[in-house]
């Protein structure tokens, strides 16, 4: 076969200001060793430029292949059309680093993607990932691949853009159904599209030596490893870094013990639907979310502060009586028989139980069962005994610790990156502006989130491993012991399962309260830190008490801090103070629909937001009756008319669309050479061929129900006999 042409002129593209479209030239220009600066992070010395690497695809069937490839080198960007072209750069960049004994680092966003195809092109020294096909740093030679998007926080690489750098995302959507080859025309757009993701990476580069590599800070992996080092800033400023890693380093228990209660007494957020309203549209609702939940019970809530030790706890064969329930931390297994929901919700998760014996599950949550085996904290103890009642309970082993603060040093950053938010949100609004236009107060806002990412990290006993001859990743457990893992950590295990246990009960208490037993059915939804309730008088003056007692609290903070705990009222209110209202149906966890004032929200988990109306809006799109629907973020000038109460019918068990049309992808890794005949629109034919790849592929997408949580849904409304639409 005639070798593919080392370089193809793109002479149509050469009015792009500084852009390459010959790889000798841009190597002539730009790989010169004087007038270089470097740096220096965790001993090595790395070329001070921002660079990055992005490439772009054409698929055919399951197949993926390279039609475009740009690095950017400072302000300069190198473009190509074979990967034949990308080796001859890439040599001439290894020679250059090897005079200069030096480094780079070439920024990548979703790095997974772009590896998918280098993977067997290069040697690689080494290869660090957290997951399969998902690296977060490789290196070849003297350049090292780095993934950027972990470590902004905040989405994919418009968002990045939005936050940190001067060039923005092209606003032109490439056409990914086109067909192209190396020898298809690109038009300027095009060419503009993929120039300024890289241009992209390449500030992001210079923003990242400036913010740390000029303070002497190592750049991190991740943003969690971002918000570690605050918190490991604020340790070490108080002179007793070693004393701190000493006593968290004691907090921990042996391995298996914390393989155990991370599996099983660790919880997360409580997202479940009300069964009582599955299927049913109600036109009456309100909702409520917690302003920064996690936070705020990081900042308000004991942990424990010293060892858990065994406690003999005391227990009258129904309920614990041990008054240390109330003034220690305590966690315990037990035994539970003859156990029910007393309520419509059900909260303990299939999975959290150690062992069961004829249970009913309600959608994933215990309903009843004669017998189950539980790990419990006691604030889990006291969300039971609001929603469970038990006929008796064993105590199979118990323990307690000292109660206290989280530690200045976890609070310290947290409140700073929080006041700062405060401070320009409060700001914007005297000056008519939205806040996330402005970088700091989005920095801000993705620290507060992270935030809880950090709190409840776990230990990594697993290293992902690239094998470069099969193309395969395999899982390896990790070389390092477990004492020498937990030698210099900061954050103890506890302080993440009491976390999200205060958060849990925060939510829950409210929900008791609207919802005392099975007669009341005022709550339809719960969202972690969300609930969507029935519009009543009583609900509402639930909610504002709830307010009145966490702004108590929060009295005791400075002034910034008024509102962080308490409620507000989703869509806000009216000029009467009154909440936004909805008409509202479930499906279950991560499946509703809300609909207000002309405008539907879907949210399903794996559906692109405005994928299921603009369905609706092809299906049943027929008079002027409809209800007008846009949506600019995803199909740009697209109007529709959807009528709502089609909208609200569709959204139902095992509704199914076409395959182009879900939003819903898939990846298809090809870890091995493969080929095909590649036919562009202007007639141009080339067979293609990568070394590996991967291919992303649209897929069906269903709305589908458990059949056993079916069953149950079939039982509830037999008893219900209310109608499906009110």
């Amino acid at each position: 076969m005639r070798p593919l042409p080392l370089y193809l002129s793109l002479t149509y593209c050469r009015d792009i200001d500084m852009v390459y479209t010959d790889v000798g030239e841009f190597c002539r220009d730009n790989l010169k060793p004087h007038k270089v600066a470097f740096v220096y992070d965790k001993h090595r010395k790395y070329l001070r430029i921002g660079t990055g690497f992005d490439i772009e695809t054409t698929r055919k069937d399951t197949h993926a292949f390279m039609y475009l490839w740009q690095v950017a080198w400072g302000d300069h960007v190198v473009v190509g059309r074979t990967w034949y072209a990308w080796h001859l750069l890439i040599q001439q960049i290894e020679m250059y680093l090897e005079r200069l004994k030096c480094r780079v680092i070439m920024w990548v966003a979703n790095l997974g993607h772009e590896f998918a195809f280098i993977g067997r092109r290069c040697e690689w020294s080494s290869v660090f990932a957290r997951e399969s096909h998902q690296p977060l740093h490789c290196c070849t030679g003297q350049i090292e691949f780095r993934e950027c998007l972990s470590i902004s926080g905040q989405g994919g690489l418009k968002n990045l853009a939005k936050n940190y750098t001067e060039t923005q995302k092209a606003v032109e959507d490439l056409d990914y159904t086109k067909m192209r080859n190396s020898q298809t025309p690109l038009t300027d757009t095009e060419l503009h599209y993929g120039v300024n993701d890289v241009r992209i990476l390449s500030e992001w580069g210079e923003y990242i030596f400036k913010e740390y590599s000029d303070n002497g800070q190592s750049i991190p992996l991740t943003k969690t490893g971002i918000i570690r080092n605050m918190i490991k800033k604020a340790a070490a400023a108080t002179g007793a870094l070693p004393e701190i890693k000493k006593a968290v380093k004691s907090l921990y228990p042996n391995r298996p013990t914390y393989n155990f209660i991370m599996l099983y007494l660790f919880r997360g957020g409580y997202t479940h639907a009300n069964a009582w309203w599955v299927f049913v549209v109600w036109d009456n609702v309100i909702g409520a979310d917690f302003t920064s939940s996690y936070p705020a019970v990081m900042l308000h809530c004991y942990y424990p502060k010293s060892e858990f030790i065994p406690l003999d706890i005391q227990c009258d064969g129904s309920r614990i009586t041990d008054t240390r329930m109330q003034t220690h931390c305590v966690w315990f297994v037990a035994v539970f028989r003859g156990i029910s929901a007393r309520t419509m919700h059900t909260i303990e998760s299939e999975h959290k139980i150690i062992k069961y014996h004829n249970a009913r599950f309600d959608n994933g949550r215990l309903l009843s069962a004669d017998i189950i085996k539980v790990a419990l904290t006691e604030i889990d103890y006291q969300i039971y005994t609001m929603f469970y009642e038990w006929e008796s309970i064993e105590i199979r082993q118990a323990f307690f610790a000292v109660r206290g603060k989280l530690p200045e040093y976890v609070l310290r950053p947290l409140r700073e990156a929080y006041q700062t938010k405060a401070r320009i949100k409060k700001d914007c609004k005297k000056r008519g502006i939205n806040p996330d236009s402005i970088p700091e107060y989005r920095n801000a806002k993705a620290t507060i989130n992270s935030y809880y990412g950090v709190m409840v990290q776990r230990l990594n006993f697993t290293d992902w491993c690239y094998d470069a001859e099969s193309g395969e990743w395999y899982p390896r457990e990790t070389n390092k012991t477990y004492q020498k893992m937990i030698a210099n950590v900061i954050l103890s295990p506890w302080w993440g399962i009491y976390v999200t246990a205060h958060a849990r009960f925060a939510l829950l208490s409210v929900v008791a309260e609207m919802d005392p037993d099975k007669l009341s059915w005022n709550v339809l939804y719960c969202d972690t830190d969300s609930i969507y309730m029935d519009d009543t008088p009583e609900n509402r003056e639930i909610i504002e008490k709830y307010n009145e007692k966490i702004a108590a609290l929060n009295a005791d903070l400075p002034p910034e801090f008024a509102d962080i705990g308490c409620f507000d009222w989703i869509g806000g209110t009216d000029a009467n103070g009154n909440p936004h209202r909805y008409t509202f149906k479930t499906l279950g966890a991560k499946r509703y629909i809300k609909y207000s004032d002309g405008q539907a929200e879907v949210t399903v988990a794996g559906m692109r937001k405005g994928t299921l109306e603009r369905s609706i809006v092809r299906q049943f799109a027929t008079d002027n009756s409809y209800v007008l629907y846009e949506d600019p973020e995803h199909q740009k000038g697209r109007l529709g008319y959807v009528d709502i109460k089609e909208l609200f019918d569709v959204f139902s068990d095992g509704y199914c669309q076409a395959c182009e049309e879900s939003e819903k992808n898939a990846a298809v890794y090809e870890p091995l050479d493969y080929e095909a005949e590649i036919t562009d629109e202007h007639g141009n034919t080339e067979l293609m061929q990568e070394k590996c790849g991967v291919a992303i592929v649209p897929i069906t997408f269903s709305i589908n129900m458990d059949a056993v949580y079916l069953q149950l849904l079939k039982e509830i409304m037999e008893n219900r006999r209310i109608p499906i639409w009110h």
